[in-house]
């Protein structure tokens, strides 16, 4: 595999990251949410909810598959790979 083609696949990996964390936290906001309560009703740790939204960490799938069941939409929809949740 070239450099180049790995130099693009890690652009286009970091994009996606940025743009998966600028929809979950996009998320929480619409449905007026607090990382406080989105973290008690997953159980996962207020500091990495905090951590995926400051940019500092990309959600693993579990993550990002028990935030989208609090919400009640798919994981497709948490990521804005289909069409953007009904608040």
């Amino acid at each position: 595999m070239s450099s180049i083609y790995i130099k693009i696949l890690i652009k286009f990996f970091i994009q996606e990251a940025k743009n998966v964390r600028k929809r979950i936290k996009e998320t929480k906001k619409n449905y007026n949410v607090t990382q406080t309560q989105l973290s008690k009703a997953t159980g996962l740790p207020q500091k990495t909810i905090s951590w995926i939204e400051s940019d500092k960490g990309i959600p693993n799938v579990h993550q990002c598959k028990l935030i989208a069941d609090f919400y009640g939409i798919s994981i497709e929809e948490l990521i804005g790979q289909e069409d953007k949740p009904k608040y």
